[in-house]
């Protein structure tokens, strides 16, 4: 194991694997600060590794309401389709180039469970992660909460988007955006990015010191219209959440990747 400083007020223990997130995991995370250099030179080096094919650069499209409530700096949850880890940078690159600055990723636990230097990294951008087979939901609101407070954006990924042609299972789709959403006021749109490299079907290669890499190919970011849920009188939020999660949010995040599939195809 090894002691790394994660912000200027806690210190946590990252070994690999990190199969458990301390009992006070979330209440440091919600303490801590985000590093925005870590932030811009995380977005450069995945800008970089875009750019390793010519003409690969990535395209980020959003419709007027994204903008007009970025620049409002009111605090907005993006709810993001996702492949890998390595999406994660590209998510951020795609969000600063809208507007909405300094998001703090939620993630599963495998994300911290990957290289010290990783889960540091992680980290140090404002990432806190979830057990999926165990979610402490009281402490990810306290993460939720302290966003909300100090203005900050959330980017959260929902699973069974991976690809377009598993778009059915997204059934199951998880009610925390909605959720937190309706408790601290967030606005939501949703993110899909397609052709990032990893997780596509023919991705480019590229060899860097001798290691092939999976590189972009034709990748397309496009966000979604904004989306704003109203606490019923009775502030009954799982009702709520439960409600607009089948009626609004699950059809929405379908549209938008079926809309990215077929802009990408337009820029083609």
């Amino acid at each position: 194991m090894v002691q790394i400083l994660v912000d200027d007020t806690i210190a946590t223990t990252v070994s690999k694997p990190y199969n458990t997130l301390p009992s006070n995991y979330y209440e440091k995370r919600a303490d801590s600060r985000v590093s925005r250099p870590l932030h811009f030179i995380g977005r450069k080096l995945v800008s970089g590794l875009l750019n390793l094919e010519q003409g690969k650069k990535l395209y980020v499209q959003a419709p007027q309401s994204v903008h007009e409530v970025a620049e409002s700096a009111k605090p907005i949850l993006v709810s993001a389709t996702h492949r890998s880890w390595m999406d994660i940078p590209q998510f951020v690159e795609a969000t600063e180039a809208v507007g909405i600055r300094h998001v703090r990723p939620l993630s599963k636990i495998e994300n911290i469970q990957k290289s010290r230097i990783l889960a540091w990294y992680f980290h140090q951008v404002g990432l806190f992660a979830a057990d999926r087979d165990n979610p402490d939901m009281a402490g990810i609101n306290k993460v939720f909460a302290s966003a909300y407070a100090n203005d900050q954006n959330t980017l959260i990924f929902p699973e069974g988007t991976r690809v377009k042609e598993n778009i059915a299972k997204i059934d199951n789709y998880a009610r925390t955006p909605a959720l937190m959403a309706l408790q601290y006021g967030f606005a939501i749109t949703h993110l899909a990015i397609v052709g990032g490299g990893s997780g596509e079907t023919s991705p480019g290669k590229h060899s860097v010191f001798g290691k092939r890499l999976a590189v972009a190919d034709k990748p397309v970011a496009l966000f979604g219209e904004i989306i704003e849920l109203e606490l019923n009188p009775d502030r009954n939020v799982l009702l709520q959440a439960g409600e607009h999660t089948r009626k609004i949010l699950k059809p929405d995040l379908q549209g938008t990747l079926d809309r990215v599939y077929q802009l990408r195809q337009n820029l083609a």
